[in-house]
């Protein structure tokens, strides 16, 4: 699927196929298709005002989660050490970044 994805719909272009990727995760997160189960345990773990880390945020569909969980009095450090990955992830969330 993935190269399907970056072949024939992101017609090879690296920054098309994140953007494209991105979109498609924040969907299946949003919808709560992905990864539920560990997203579910998030939520017994996490709470309003915690300090979490989420290393290799990917695209960042836990980071939204725990910027949700934690709310305002909380923070969350994401860290994606792959640039292109990193500059999608900036814009999962409309909060400051944390």
């Amino acid at each position: 699927m993935k190269w399907l994805l970056f072949h024939v719909v992101a017609w090879r272009d690296p920054q098309r196929y994140i953007q494209l990727r991105c979109a498609a995760m924040r969907l299946l997160g949003t919808l709560g298709a992905y990864e539920h189960e560990h997203l579910t345990y998030l939520r017994r773990l996490v709470g309003p005002g915690a300090l979490v880390v989420d290393v290799g945020a990917h695209f960042g569909i836990y980071t939204q989660a725990l910027c949700s969980l934690v709310g305002t009095a909380g923070r969350v450090h994401a860290f994606e050490p792959q640039t292109r990955v990193f500059d999608a992830l900036q814009n999962v969330t409309s909060q400051p970044a944390r």
